[in-house]
């Protein structure tokens, strides 16, 4: 049977274990006032995600849990740059999936700070669940 993807995105806008850093210049700073969202929440990316994320080919023969960390700068028109893997899932071809599927993201609403439009670090966890069905939803911790 082929497997397919059963993907946890940890949305958790870093509001509870985490912090969301800016930069204004040279500096870096942390986030209070407004940070950066995907347009439509957490609902409008768990849905872009589900219809965007593929199954690595070469992922087919095995099963699992496999997360990887990634971290990316949303600048102040909203644009996601400079995606990287944070902590890897172990497995290249699915660390390859999630920086991809970031990369080709739409454009967010920006962090502000003092009412001004800032660049900002975000950092997504996805889950992949290597198995019989396909399911994404969004968990937060």
């Amino acid at each position: 049977m082929k497997k397919h993807i059963k993907l946890f995105g940890f949305a958790l806008f870093l509001f509870f274990c985490g912090n969301i850093y800016a930069q204004t210049g040279n500096d870096t700073l942390l986030i209070r006032e407004m940070r950066a969202e995907f347009i439509g929440g957490e609902k409008a990316l768990t849905k872009w995600l589900n219809a965007n994320l593929q199954m690595p080919t070469n992922a087919e023969n095995v099963s699992g849990t496999f997360k990887v960390y990634c971290q990316f700068k949303i600048d102040t028109l909203g644009n996601v740059t400079d995606v990287k893997v944070m902590k890897s899932s172990k497995m290249e071809v699915l660390d390859n999936e999630a920086v991809r599927v970031i990369k080709a993201m739409p454009q967010w609403k920006p962090a502000e700070q003092d009412g001004k439009k800032v660049s900002s670090f975000y950092t997504l966890p996805i889950v992949f669940k290597l198995e019989e069905e396909l399911k994404i939803q969004m968990i937060k911790e």
